[in-house]
This record gives structure tokens, sequence and C-alpha cells, in this order.
């Protein structure tokens, strides 16, 4: 039954995005007062090269509204967005980013765009080395909730102990229990420190890439 019901879910959900996702494309506001040089810029910046395919599926949506559309607008303005999403500025954003758009659909090959990829892979660097540093602060974060919490259990359980309104068994149960809880506190005590060191040594690798790579692509960062 639970599998039943979560694959209801699933498919409900799978639905919904797919409905949003058509939705989001173009409204009625956007069919009539759009730019067609525009939007196919803005296609071409979202990493799409289907430009026939990206602009039937606006035509079709706009068309029920009785409003005119450009190719020929739409095609130059994805002509100028791809030269600059495919540019080595973009490349390295998209690299610090750790969107992966680009690369998995060779939206940019090399032949057409030398230096695109490289340029990419430099900035995808800084993502992975923040992205570390990012991780052991989360983790840091959800080691410092667990350790607040199992503190107030334990208080709960040492007043239990020297409660005279519990029996001798119940007082002995709540301080084990509490001298157990005492183990696991300084147990995450040493590793909010491990990562708290991985933290710093992290952020400070990060830090230094970022400061090569503002040497090496100086105008993006000016």
């Amino acid at each position: 039954m639970k599998y039943w019901l979560s694959t209801i879910k699933l498919c409900v959900m799978m639905i919904l995005m797919l409905l949003l996702s058509g939705c989001a494309v173009m409204s009625k506001s956007d069919c009539l007062n759009a730019n067609w040089y525009d939007v196919g810029f803005e296609v071409a910046m979202d990493g799409s090269r289907d430009v026939q395919g990206e602009f039937s599926k606006r035509a079709n949506i706009c068309a029920k509204h009785g409003t005119s559309v450009s190719y020929e607008d739409f095609e130059d303005g994805h002509v100028s967005g791809i030269e600059e999403y495919c540019g080595i500025s973009n490349a390295v954003l998209l690299g610090t980013k750790g969107s992966t758009k680009a690369i998995n659909n060779n939206v940019c090959p090399e032949i057409d765009y030398p230096g695109f990829e490289s340029s990419y892979h430099a900035g995808y660097k800084l993502h992975v080395l923040q992205d570390r540093a990012n991780e052991a602060r989360y983790e840091i974060d959800r080691l410092v909730d667990q350790k607040y919490r199992y503190q107030r259990r334990r208080q709960e359980l040492r007043h239990q102990a020297n409660s005279r309104e519990l029996s001798d068994q119940e007082r002995k149960r709540a301080a084990y229990y509490s001298r157990d809880l005492r183990r696991d506190i300084q147990d995450i005590r040493s590793r909010i420190h491990h990562y708290e060191r991985q933290m710093v040594e992290h952020q400070r690798a990060a830090d230094a890439y970022a400061e090569l790579l503002k040497l090496e692509y100086i105008d993006l960062f000016e």
C-alpha cells in the first residue's frame, strides 16, 4: 500500500512539474510584450542551441494569444546570445556556479569556441573547493544542533536520576542513559572540531585559488 501511495505521489509531482515547465515558457503578457531578439538572446544564455525547437515552443503559445512572432529576430538574438554564453568570461562563471549544462550538452564545442572548456574547468575547480568548505560547514551546523538536543535530553535524565518520585530502578536507568549520552556528546564535540579544521583548510584553499583565478581572468573580477 505504501509503495502505491509513493508511486502515486511521484506521478503527481512529475505531472505538476511538467505543467509548470510548460506554463513557464511564456505567458500571455510575455507574448504581448515580446522583443523576439531579446527572447532569443535569453534562450541562448540559458544554454540552449535548439533554435527552431525553442522558438516553436514559444511561437505556438503566442499564436494562441493572437500575437505576432519573429523567427528572424529570435535567431539573431540567439546568435548573439550564444557568442556571449560561450565566451571565456561566462565559461569561468558557469564553472564557479557548478552548472554542468554547457559541458554535458556540448553547447560550446571546443572546435568552435577554443578555450571554453579549459576556462569552465578552471572555474569549476573553485566551485569544488568552495563546496568542500560548505559541506564541512553544513556538518558543523548539523552536529551542533545534535549536541544541543543531546544536552537537553541529558539534563532531563539527570533530573530523573535525582528524582524521589521515581523508583530506584528508574533512577539507575536514567543515570545509565545520562552517562551514555555524555560519551556521545564528547564524541560529537570531537567531530565538530574535526570539521571545523576541515572547513578552515578548505576555505583557505578556495580563497587562495580564487586569487589565482582573479590573476588569470582579471577582467572577469574587475
